[in-house]
């Protein structure tokens, strides 16, 4: 999904800086899909419920 090449090669403190900002988003959006996919979620895995 992430590809920490760039976070591991060069200058790191400005990957770094961005890499903060990155977690959240990513985060947001992941939580964001997971409030617009319950219905289907509960068809297909009803075990978690």
């Amino acid at each position: 999904m992430m590809n920490f090449g760039p976070f591991f090669s060069g200058n790191t403190t400005p990957k770094l800086n961005s890499f903060r900002f990155t977690i959240p988003l990513s985060v947001q959006k992941s939580i964001r899909l997971a409030r617009q996919i319950p219905p289907m979620e509960m068809l297909l895995c009803p075990t978690i419920n």
